[in-house]
């Protein structure tokens, strides 16, 4: 893992090494051990470096060559070996994935985008054409912001140090009512930062900036027209093995430890029985341990029996972070100005106690499940494979199949038919009927005035996929896997320090595979993840496997919220929020009160309470001011890739 900024001076002015100094204190963070800084022409990039993998022990960057092209890199490559017979004539083989993305960058230009397999983030320049190239990979599990104005690009992995050159050089900030709309509904768009001056490369993106033009260019596209159909249960089983397999066994490429967390539930339970797997049938040379967030003071959000059933069967040396030692919504001291809330913040006390246990564990990696649960068929409804067998013209199996759907979710036939025919609809239009619709609390307490502006609406029920699936269940799925995406991609680990999660459920080839096949495959009336469950259950304990579902820590926070409640409320008595028209005075007392007697979701009142704490934490910086004009869901204007 590392931390990369840069400058680009459009209008040709020459660039100077100490321009860039003022990011240094933010990319030492994540990346502690050492780096380099350079500047050429009209650009300088700067890098710092945690050195995860075993090629990047001897790695410098920035990675420079005789033709003059920059670049700096922060990720893992999972293609080596193919890129390695790709680029023989010119690289040497077991040389960094920095190295392997120079190359390859240096061969096919911004073709090279698509060919690299992982998690990583990007930046290079171009001197033949004057042109800076920034690249995410389609899951966005490495960060890159950047401002552009017409004689200046400045660009970093953290927003901190964007902000910070922003600030050096006077250029505006000012707050963007949409990512704050975002915050409180589903996350905001892929591309929004607080700041409208300040974007951010959206995941599977990449953006070439000239000296008088940009593009924005989609380099990933997954397969939209592949249908993947087996005979028999045991070959979905087998391929679905041998792909979670790879996804695992290519995170495992560690110069340290490797933590597996495990939280009781099937996901995360499953990657660390993969791992585990391929340690001791040595498939993979690295030392394993477990770790552990447990709610153990609370009941209702309590897995401490899960997760010592799955320590006990894996046999590993195991970490557990108990909250009560490490409350939520606690306030820490994170050593310098955040550039944005995020909803880490209320655990932040018990992911520092994480990251200092990797550190003294010489941990460089941590596993995660995240994705397992829209990606492997955790809440299917029955709607998408009744859609499917309609689209697929199977109409002999459909009654049965809305039989057992019907006693699965204990809904009418008349019901699901009904619910099965809307699903036909607009998901807003469908949005606006649904009365009783839990959703529809979801910024509740923004002011009327703010909703309306920002297309609050839209944004929380419009569902979108750039990939272009024509089935209803696919559709589905890749929405899910946007929801995800949108997730990981905040990277809020980052403001804690280096961590490195890991997430092989989003593993390209997987997912690919998850979305080729039917989706009865994945998951069966009364079976959610059955296809999970079926593959995996050798490596996994018995009643694990039969576990139908999973506590939330929901519960641990509403007792921490209850217990700090005067102090909470307080923090509302003149609240900046008002004054910006953001939340509604009235509507946010009164879901206080609702919330403190268990009649509210906590969840609902968190983002007023972390975008409080968070506006508070920037009133010292004038030039960050509210913006009321209009602030619409972003339209993406995509070049698509050849």
């Amino acid at each position: 893992m590392s931390a990369h900024a840069g400058i680009f001076h459009r209008d040709g002015a020459p660039s100077q090494a100490s321009e860039v100094d003022v990011c240094l204190p933010f990319l030492d963070r994540l990346g502690p051990e050492g780096g380099f800084t350079c500047a050429v022409g009209s650009v300088s990039f700067t890098h710092r470096i945690y050195r995860v993998t075993p090629e990047s022990i001897a790695e410098q960057q920035p990675c420079m060559d005789t033709y003059g092209r920059v670049s700096t890199w922060d990720g893992r490559i999972d293609n080596r070996e193919d890129l390695a017979l790709q680029l023989a004539d010119t690289l040497e083989r077991n040389l960094s994935d920095a190295a392997y993305a120079h190359a390859a960058f240096a061969r096919w230009g911004q073709s090279a985008f698509s060919r690299l397999l992982g998690e990583w983030a990007f930046a290079a320049w171009d001197p033949r054409t004057l042109e800076l190239f920034l690249a995410r990979d389609y899951s966005g599990c490495g960060p890159l912001f950047y401002y552009l104005t017409p004689r200046i690009v400045l660009w970093s992995s953290e927003l901190e140090a964007v902000v910070a050159m922003a600030r050096e050089r006077r250029l505006p900030l000012t707050m963007d009512n949409g990512w704050i709309a975002g915050f409180f509904a589903r996350g905001p768009e892929p591309t929004e930062t607080p700041y409208r001056e300040i974007r951010a490369v959206e995941p599977g993106c990449a953006i070439r900036i000239g000296t008088v033009s940009h593009e924005v260019r989609r380099h990933t596209w997954l397969d939209t027209h592949t249908a993947i159909r087996y005979r028999a249960d045991a070959d979905y089983e087998e391929h679905f093995r041998f792909l979670f397999k790879q996804a695992v066994a290519c995170r495992l490429r560690s110069a340290g430890k490797v933590f597996c967390h495990l939280s009781g539930g099937l996901d995360s339970s499953s990657v660390a029985a993969m791992a585990a797997h391929l340690v001791r049938t040595n498939q993979a040379a690295v030392k394993l341990e477990t770790i552990s967030s447990v709610y153990d003071d609370t009941m209702a959000a309590d897995e401490s029996e899960y997760i010592g059933l799955m320590e006990d069967w894996l046999d590993l040396p195991a970490h557990r972070i108990s909250e009560s030692a490490y409350p939520a919504l606690t306030p820490v001291e994170l050593g310098y100005e955040p550039a944005s809330p995020s909803y880490i913040d209320i655990f932040a006390a018990g992911q520092q106690a994480i990251r200092r246990t990797m550190e003294e564990a010489n941990a460089r990696v941590q596993l995660s499940g995240d994705g397992g649960d829209e990606l492997l068929g955790n809440a299917v409804d029955g709607i998408p494979i009744l859609r499917e067998l309609i689209q697929d013209g199977l109409w002999a199996d459909i009654p049965t199949a809305a039989l057992k759907w019907s006693l699965a979710t204990k809904r009418t036939v008349w019901r699901l038919a009904t619910e099965t025919l809307a699903s036909c609809l607009p998901n807003t239009l469908v949005a606006r009927a649904e009365f009783d619709s839990p959703v529809r609390v979801v910024g509740s307490n923004l002011s009327a005035a703010f909703r309306n502006r920002t297309d609050f609406h839209d944004r929380l029920y419009r569902d979108f996929e750039p990939f272009g699936f024509e089935t209803f269940s696919q559709k589905v799925r890749a929405v899910a896997l946007c929801s995800v995406i949108r997730r990981v991609a905040e990277c809020g680990w980052r403001r804690i320090g280096p961590m490195g999660p890991s997430f092989p459920m989003l593993d390209r080839r997987l997912v690919s595979f998850l979305l080729a096949i039917p989706m009865a495959s994945l998951a069966r009336a009364a079976s959610p993840r059955s296809l999970q469950r079926r593959a995996l259950g050798p490596l996994l304990p018995p009643k694990l496997i039969m576990r139908r579902s999973k506590r939330s820590p929901d519960a641990a926070v509403f007792k921490r919220f209850a217990a700090r409640f005067n102090e909470i409320q307080a923090q509302f008595d003149h609240a900046m929020v008002y004054d910006l028209g953001i939340v509604s005075k009235a509507k946010q007392t009164e879901s206080l009160l609702r919330a403190k007697h268990g009649t509210f979701p906590v969840t609902i009142v968190a983002p007023p309470y972390l975008l409080e704490r968070w506006l508070r934490s920037r009133s010292s910086s004038c030039e960050f001011h509210a913006n009321h004009t209009p602030s619409r869901i972003p339209r993406r204007k995509e070049v698509n890739a050849q």
